[in-house]
């Protein structure tokens, strides 16, 4: 099985062309977009295989009241 890794790609900031990949499965991780941009953003760049995304801890709001 061969995996195509990607993470931090930050595309809130500036759009990202992926390489071509004879991978089965893409892996994303990390700060990929903001709020449902990362997902949507995978399904255009990668329609014909699985991709697995896995969230950072900045893409969390936390809220407290003090």
């Amino acid at each position: 099985m061969k995996l195509h890794i990607l993470n931090d790609l930050h595309i809130e900031f500036e759009d990202f062309a992926p390489p071509a990949t004879d991978a089965d499965v893409v892996i994303l991780s990390g700060d990929v977009g903001v709020g449902m941009g990362g997902l949507h953003w995978a399904e255009k760049r990668f329609p014909d295989r699985p991709v697995i995304m896995s969230r950072a801890t900045t893409n969390f709001t936390i809220t407290t009241s003090l």
